[in-house]
C-alpha cells in the first residue's frame, strides 16, 4: 500500500494484527498514503495500546472517508479516547465511522462525544452493539444527534427531550380531575328538591305553619 496512489478500499476484516509489529507496519503505510477512500480493519484484534500509533493515521488521514474499526478495543481506555476525539474533530473529510461491537468506556464517552459533535462532515456513526447503558450514558450528555446510531436506551428518550410536560396541559388535566371529583359528590340541593333517596325535602320555614301552629292560631281567634 505504501507509494501506491491507485488503492481506494482496503479490507483486512478479521486479520490479527494484535502485534506491535504488524500494527506499526500498518501506521507506516497509511502515513505515505493520500488516495485510499475505504479501510475495514473490524475485528484485527486492536487493542488500547495501538491506539497512540493507529489514531493520526485511522483518524486523520487526508483522503479516507470511510472506516471500520468495529469489534476492536482500541477506544477502551480514556487515554485512547483522548487521543482519538482530537483527531476525529479535526478530520474534515470522513463521511462515514464504524464503531460497532466495541468497547468503550462510559467515563470517557464525553470526550467521544464531543470530537463526534465538532466534526461537522461526519454523516453516519454507528455505535450500535455498544450496548443500553452506554446508550444511556450518550442521552445523558443531553445532545441528540442524528447522525449517531445506539443501541435502544432503557430510559425514554422523550423524557430525556423534554423532561416535563407543558404547564397549561398539566392544569388542564388537575382541573378535569377536580371538576370530576364534584360531579362525584353530587350537586347542590335546593329546597324541594328530590334527595339521593327520591324524597322531597321540605324547608320548614318558608313552607306552611306546621299543625301545632295553626291550632293555636285557631284557639287566639288570628285564623280569619
Amino acid at each position: 500500500m505504501k507509494g501506491n496512489v491507485h488503492l481506494k478500499d482496503l479490507c483486512l476484516k478479521k486479520l490479527d494484527m494484535g502485534k506491535t509489529r504488524v500494527y506499526m507496519a500498518l501506521a507506516s503505510m497509511l502515513k505515505d498514503n493520500s488516495s485510499l477512500t475505504s479501510l475495514n480493519i473490524a475485528c484485527c484484534q486492536l487493542d488500547s495500546g495501538a491506539s497512540e500509533v493507529l489514531s493520526p493515521g485511522l483518524f486523520n488521514h487526508p483522503s479516507l472517508k470511510h472506516l471500520d474499526v468495529s469489534g476492536n478495543d482500541l477506544l477502551n481506555s480514556q487515554p485512547s479516547l483522548h487521543l482519538v476525539a482530537p483527531a476525529l474533530a479535526q478530520n474534515p473529510v470522513l463521511h462515514t465511522l464504524l464503531l460497532r461491537d466495541c468497547d468503550i468506556p462510559l467515563s470517557g464517552l464525553s470526550t467521544l462525544q464531543k470530537g463526534i459533535q465538532r466534526n461537522k462532515v461526519l454523516k453516519k456513526v454507528d455505535m450500535t452493539g455498544t450496548g443500553a447503558a452506554l446508550a444511556d450514558s450518550w442521552m445523558q450528555l443531553g445532545v441528540v444527534d442524528p447522525r449517531v446510531q445506539l443501541d435502544i436506551a432503557t430510559m425514554d428518550r422523550t423524557t430525556v427531550k423534554h423532561p416535563s410536560s407543558p404547564p397549561e396541559k398539566e392544569n388542564a388535566t388537575s382541573t378535569s380531575r377536580t371538576r370530576s371529583g364534584r360531579r362525584a359528590i353530587g350537586p347542590v340541593r335546593g329546597p324541594g328538591m328530590p334527595s339521593s333517596g327520591g324524597h322531597v325535602q321540605r324547608n320548614h320555614s318558608n313552607g306552611p305553619n306546621p299543625p301545632r301552629q295553626k291550632a293555636l292560631a285557631h284557639r287566639d281567634g288570628t285564623v280569619q
